[in-house]
């Protein structure tokens, strides 16, 4: 009976170290911005594991923007779609591609690197996702995590980027 309960005990040990060990990646938005063409948006994301990671690529997916050009909307009413970590296409600048990203390091992705947003109209609404593309220094098997970023003006005028479920 206490070898069962001895090889049970180790089977559960080798289980909670795997998992451990799995490779966590955490996106964060930039903080407030004001409307404009060319908005300071900037997504950090971070390694928060032990585990190094190689070959990190991320993607930038748009699931709806919505612009203005010169009248505001004090009320954008996003489309109803959704983005269901799905796009119809991605984004993603060669000066985004890091080779490796140790424990707890971070890399930045700015927003107008990927939209070179050139057009006169301010931002009223968008809906993204943020696909990282990466690789545990351990395997060869490149693995995916998807967040999902709204816009939502708050009281203070300035509009925020609020994580969302992928489904909703």
């Amino acid at each position: 009976m206490w070898a069962w309960i001895l090889g049970l005990s180790a089977l559960v040990s080798l289980a909670a170290a795997a998992v451990f060990f799995l490779p966590r990646v955490t996106v964060d938005a930039s903080g407030p911005f004001e409307a404009s063409p060319r908005p300071p948006i900037t997504f950090t994301i971070a390694n928060t594991n032990v585990v190094p990671l190689e070959n990190i690529k991320p993607l930038l997916g748009l699931c709806a923007m919505s612009l203005n050009f010169g009248m505001k909307d004090d009320n954008p009413t996003p489309p109803f779609n959704k983005c269901n970590g799905e796009s119809k296409g991605y984004l993603s600048p060669p000066n985004w591609h890091y080779s490796r990203l140790a424990m707890d390091e971070k890399i930045t992705a700015s927003w107008d690197d990927a939209v070179h947003n050139q057009t006169p109209g301010d931002v009223d609404y968008a809906d993204v996702i943020i696909t990282v593309s990466y690789q545990p220094w351990f395997l060869p098997l490149t693995r995916y995590k998807t967040f999902r970023f709204v816009t939502h003006e708050l009281g203070d005028g300035k509009i925020y980027w609020l994580a969302r479920p992928l489904t909703n």
